[in-house]
């Protein structure tokens, strides 16, 4: 009678154990693989809303990224495409050609080149690249920043002048309105009572651009001659005539 009794407690034991094998064996994987069904879900849903948000609004970035296109070659064309020592020499001269009567260069100095360094450009507004992560969840990350080979370059003169007042207006409004970007960094002037000029010297930057579409176009350099036929400046004559006249 008593084994009659154990066995129905036996079989509810046994079933428990079962009960508790299938939760360790076969429910509990379930439940962490639909966890994991849920984050892909959740970034699935992420990703089909970027999606959208870049169909709505493609040709928003259309016209921006060719607007941005029509500015970044604006830029570019403001700068030179290269710059030698000739180009520097040139400039001077041609400056103090075009305002002989009012500017008297004294000496200038021309420096060494200088690369312009710049920041990572700002890749928030970017549309995002989809790429999967380590659990093979796909996952948007921002793109980086791609260098395009443009380099910026200054070259600084120092230089020495005598100018007038109204010359040192002109010269400057000349420099502003010239083709390619220059920069006046320093300038100092000082009244000269005997030649009733001022005494005045400049730090004047030039900047050039490499790795773009420019082609660099050299300075003019007019012919110039070198050297004399006649060093000492002797007059020719005919000596034997000038002999012959002294013995008559």
């Amino acid at each position: 009678m008593n084994k009659n009794k154990q066995i129905p407690v036996l079989l509810g034991f046994l079933g428990i154990l079962f009960a508790i094998a299938m939760f360790f064996i076969v429910y509990r994987p379930y439940i962490a693989k639909a966890e994991v069904i849920e984050a892909e879900n959740q970034s699935l849903i992420q990703s089909l809303n970027k999606y959208k948000e870049i169909a709505e609004n493609e040709v928003f970035y259309k016209e921006g990224t060719d607007k941005m296109n029509i500015e970044t070659r604006k830029i570019i064309g403001e700068y030179a495409s290269g710059l030698i020592r000739e180009d520097q020499i040139m400039f001077m001269v041609n400056l103090e050609n075009r305002f002989r009567s009012e500017f008297e260069i004294k000496f200038f100095n021309m420096g060494t080149d200088q690369e312009i360094t710049y920041g990572v450009a700002d890749t928030t507004q970017e549309i995002p690249v989809e790429t999967p992560t380590e659990d093979g969840i796909l996952s948007f990350q921002e793109p980086e920043a791609i260098d395009n080979g443009v380099q910026m370059y200054k070259n600084t003169i120092e230089s020495g002048y005598d100018v007038t007042y109204d010359g040192l207006k002109d010269i400057l409004e000349y420099i502003n309105e010239l083709g390619v970007k220059k920069n006046i960094t320093n300038i100092t002037l000082s009244f000269d009572s005997t030649s009733g000029l001022l005494n005045g010297s400049m730090s004047l930057s030039q900047y050039y651009l490499t790795g773009t579409e420019g082609i660099y176009s050299s300075t003019n350099i007019p012919s110039m001659q070198i050297g004399l036929e006649n060093l000492f400046g002797t007059i020719d004559a005919n000596l034997e005539e000038e002999e012959t006249n002294t013995e008559e």
